[in-house]
């Protein structure tokens, strides 16, 4: 069930076309210190970041991405992907137009609730001071 959350996580890293090591910090602090990931193997990991990767350079739409993303995830954990994802794209102190794009697919195409939306970017507005 953790794999939706990696591939969230790996597609905001690379929306901007690099991923950076703030991110990649970011992400493995994730794997080690949030319940629904610690349990995720080295190898269940490795495969959910290739798999993303192979994704995006074939060229597949983030749209089509998204959608595979989220085809088995509830309501609750679509927020917690959405969260972790916006989360990533902050990680540089930076938060540039491909990423913006990117989170903006992951709410139209998750319908994600414009509470849980404005308490996520409210919060990483106040922790990296970047809107």
């Amino acid at each position: 069930m953790s794999t939706p959350y990696i591939q969230a996580m790996v597609l905001a890293a690379v929306s901007d076309g690099e991923i950076q090591q703030e991110e990649l910090t970011v992400i493995h602090s994730y794997l080690n210190n949030l319940q629904a990931l610690n349990k995720l193997s080295e190898k269940e990991f490795s495969v959910a970041v290739a798999d993303t990767y192979n994704k995006v350079s074939a060229g597949m739409k983030v749209e089509h991405i998204v959608e595979l993303i989220g085809q088995d995830l509830n309501a609750d954990q679509k927020n917690i992907a959405y969260a972790l994802a916006v989360e990533i794209c902050h990680a540089n102190f930076s938060y540039v137009p491909s990423e913006r794009d990117y989170i903006h697919v992951l709410e139209e195409m998750w319908q994600i609730d414009p509470a849980i939306v404005n308490i996520v970017k409210g919060s990483c507005k106040l922790r990296y001071g970047i809107e």
